[in-house]
């Protein structure tokens, strides 16, 4: 089934690489930066500059800079993208999506840091092979919205995360729609059981539309995040 089909006119990679670029250019405040347009005329970095925004994104940015600064001491962090709000925040928040904070970081195989729980060494040695891209390991700088619903071990196919807000949208689609399928023990609204094929063609679509941005600004946690 082609993604169109499923939930109308999904937006094309490239809109959501426009829309992200938008979003590093905005303000608060939805309005793009003077002082970056000059920073980019002068061959400088644009994301250098530093605008004092509403007082909610302030703590949002301030909130980051605290939980960063005990791991890696004193770092600049980005204003929050200019098309979230607070009620934008409080719909994710309903889905145990929250503002999440990533610096330039590459996790190296011999990379440590107090709680750290360290990548296994296959990983390292697939990515040596060029079976998996060196993305999974690379994190960028950058905001997003980060699940932080509580996981459940594996239970040969029958388990359910606890609470799980998306429960209903995934029952939607298992049951209701049969867009993704099942193990027989599996129940209906559990995340387990899903395609890499059927989380790309519908669930994550039906997941942005929820949370009220494009399908390519979706996509499942890669392993260094």
């Amino acid at each position: 089934m082609a993604k169109l089909d499923v939930v109308g006119c999904l937006p094309s990679k490239l809109l959501g690489l426009q829309r992200d670029m938008l979003e590093k250019w905005s303000g608060p405040d939805g309005e793009l930066w003077v002082e970056r347009i000059a920073l980019t005329l002068q061959g400088k970095n644009p994301l250098e500059a530093v605008v004092k925004g509403p007082a909610w994104a302030d703590e949002v940015v301030a909130q980051a800079r605290r939980k960063l600064k005990k791991f890696f001491g004193r770092l600049q962090v980005d204003p929050v993208p200019g098309v979230w709000t607070p009620e934008f925040l409080e719909n994710a928040a309903k889905y145990n999506m929250h503002p999440v904070y990533f610096i330039d970081l590459v996790l190296a195989k011999d990379w440590s840091l107090k709680n750290y729980t360290k990548q296994e060494s296959w990983l390292y040695e697939k990515i040596r092979e060029g079976k998996i891209s060196a993305d999974a390991v690379t994190l960028k700088r950058r905001w997003c919205l980060a699940d932080f619903s509580v996981g459940v071990d594996y239970t040969d196919g029958s388990q359910v995360f606890p609470n799980d807000p998306w429960a209903p949208i995934i029952e939607k689609l298992r049951r209701d729609l049969r867009v993704i399928g099942k193990y027989d023990n599996t129940p209906c609204g559990s995340r387990f059981a899903i395609t890499p094929k059927e989380w790309d063609d519908v669930v994550l679509a039906y997941m942005a539309s929820a949370l009220r941005v494009t399908r390519a600004q979706t996509c499942l946690e890669r392993a260094g995040e």
